[in-house]
């Protein structure tokens, strides 16, 4: 999940001609690529449901991208995604 963070984010920001942390960044455990400029968010899923934790609403998110989402017992939602991207 780590790896793949990084990675889109860097593959993103390579095809805009940009640096990892400008429009284009990631957020994982301990890390954390982005400025005031980052407008595509990738980040791992416990990075996704801490912010779930501290706005529940994700107020200053318009979309969110789940990569690999499974249904457990009585519709609980799973993410087991790669990763997850999300948009400010």
């Amino acid at each position: 999940r780590r790896i793949s963070a990084i990675g889109v984010s860097e593959r993103i920001a390579s095809e805009r001609c940009e640096r990892v942390g400008e429009t284009a960044g990631y957020s994982i455990r301990l890390e954390n690529k982005r400025s005031a400029k980052t407008r595509l968010l990738l980040c791992t899923t416990g990075i996704l449901l801490r912010r779930l934790q501290v706005d529940p609403d994700l107020a200053t998110v318009s979309h969110v991208f789940v990569d690999e989402v499974s249904y457990g017992m009585d519709n609980y939602l799973f993410f087991t995604s790669s990763y997850s991207i999300y948009i400010k």
